[in-house]
């Protein structure tokens, strides 16, 4: 397998002591930690690993929540992307609110907490896919 796109879809249950008052929640280990090896060979530019997600809120660990697991795992830079400064913060619904990539590795976080806004990835997933073919990633 050279590359893993993930249309805001990846989601867990939460660590259970992260779930005290004064706690701050972070996804479980047991579904995000099967993630590690891909992503870390991502950040190594050996595989493709893209995340796209929206901020639907949900009472498990949505794909927000795991996407900033994953990237403070392999510790990729996170980059704020202000409104109408690339096409995709252009967008007049669901604009990009953020970036991180690390070699290969990816995580894309777009605005929306409604239904639309879950589903617009995947209907975008081509145009993810062909945007990694013409930059070269695996």
């Amino acid at each position: 397998m050279r590359r893993i796109i993930l249309c805001d879809s990846l989601y867990a249950s939460w660590e259970p002591a992260s779930t005290q008052p004064g706690a701050t929640s972070r996804p479980a280990e047991e579904n995000i930690g099967p993630w590690r090896k891909f992503i870390d060979l991502a950040a190594k530019g050996e595989k493709t690993f893209v995340l796209t997600h929206s901020m639907v809120p949900t009472g498990y660990a949505n794909t927000a929540a795991c996407a900033k697991a994953l990237i403070d795992i392999v510790g990729a830079p996170v980059t704020a992307i202000k409104l109408n400064e690339t096409e995709a913060a252009k967008d007049p619904e669901y604009p990009i609110a953020y970036r991180a990539d690390l070699g290969h590795f990816h995580v894309w976080g777009y605005h929306g907490e409604d239904a639309q806004a879950h589903m617009t990835h995947v209907r975008h997933m081509a145009e993810v896919w062909r945007a990694l073919d013409a930059c070269g990633d695996r």
